[in-house]
């Protein structure tokens, strides 16, 4: 990069590049020693946790935690409370309480002025809340999910209203928001009201359907929501039915290359062993708009939607003992010769399944 200048500009830029480095290691450095700090003395912990509790602290959260540009101080902001927290809660300092609500309260003003550099805001709750049951009990003891669910659906959200943030309003920050929503722990947790009441009541589909375009619009893994989904359908017939439709509608509309996350998650449903295990198979291939439906639907107008439709079924056959004697028990001549075949791959037709009258048929 530096061959073409000359002598004097290329130590200019060498100097540069020193400082930066420099910066870096000290920044390294100084976090260390505040990570030393936090760990090793209860008041050290103490002191920085009032302080950051009371309006001078409040307000240097605010400029370098959301309105700052530069994303590395955002980090390192992220970071020191994150351990802040981690360690007062270790220590049972009860200003711990404090500093969460000064945290969360952002959330009214702060936060939505600021949404294009949140993604480090909600990655310090998230990265938190994975530290196991301590965490997860602070936040829900401060209402934490619930203050999180109306900054991302709005505090009226009704299932036939505009989505608050789109995908060009908002990435990443609010993209990480629907995971950090997810409460997490190693131990099984009784269920906040909260969270009841944003997954099992009529009020909490707005959540489900955000849960939906996010399986659509965010990429990598997303096993905390899927996890959440599946932990939530074991033994839940209500529930279960309804992110099934969810899935189905989301397979029937979505572009085909939003699909990846969404047929995870429908696998993961479908393979989970418990009493309603043939009833969720049931409803996903054979009701209405199921996906026996769908495949004969986008055989002759979408290729793409209805291979990918097949891919799925003969994976989840291959994975799943009872979908595969479920398929076999279906009389649909089709089906069994693509399961016979054993793969996915290719045309239908190289499959030996082409369209008839009545859709898809065995030729």
């Amino acid at each position: 990069m530096s061959a073409g200048l000359t002598p004097r500009h290329r130590r200019g830029h060498d100097a540069h590049n020193g400082a930066a480095v420099s910066h870096r290691v000290d920044t390294e450095e100084w976090m260390a020693t505040v990570e030393v700090l936090l760990s090793k003395s209860c008041e050290a912990c103490q002191w920085l946790v009032q302080y950051l509790s009371g309006p001078e602290g409040r307000e240097m959260t605010r400029i370098c935690l959301l309105e700052c540009s530069v994303r590395e101080v955002r980090v390192v902001v992220a970071s020191i409370l994150e351990r802040t927290l981690e360690s007062a809660l270790h220590f049972g300092d009860p200003g711990v309480d404090g500093l969460t609500d000064t945290l969360l309260s952002l959330l009214d003003k702060d936060v939505p002025e600021n949404v294009k550099n949140c993604a480090q805001y909600f990655g310090l709750f998230s990265n938190f809340a994975q530290r196991g049951c301590g965490p997860c009990q602070l936040l829900l003891k401060h209402s934490a999910y619930r203050r999180m669910l109306i900054f991302l659906l709005g505090p009226n959200r009704q299932n036939n209203q505009n989505r608050r943030w789109s995908p060009a309003q908002a990435p990443p920050g609010v993209f990480k928001l629907r995971v950090s929503c997810v409460p997490a722990s190693t131990q099984l947790l009784p269920l906040h009201a909260d969270i009841l009441a944003s997954l099992f009541t009529p009020e909490g589909q707005p959540y489900l359907l955000e849960v939906m375009f996010a399986m659509r619009e965010l990429s990598g893994p997303l096993s905390l929501l899927i996890e959440m989904v599946t932990y939530s359908s074991y033994c839940n017939e209500p529930f279960s039915l309804g992110v099934l439709q969810l899935l189905k509608t989301q397979l029937e509309t979505a572009p085909p290359h939003e699909l990846k996350n969404v047929f995870q998650m429908l696998q993961e449903l479908l393979v989970m062993e418990d009493p309603l295990q043939t009833q969720r198979l049931k409803y996903a291939f054979e009701s209405e708009k199921g996906l026996l439906a769908l495949m004969h639907q986008s055989n002759n107008v979408d290729s793409r939607r209805c291979y990918q439709c097949v891919k799925f079924l003969v994976t989840l056959a291959q994975k799943c003992a009872p979908a595969k004697e479920y398929f076999k028990d279906l009389s649909v001549p089709w089906l069994r010769l693509l399961l016979d075949a054993g793969r996915g791959s290719g045309r239908l037709q190289s499959l030996g399944v082409s369209p008839g009258p009545r859709g898809l048929e065995a030729s």
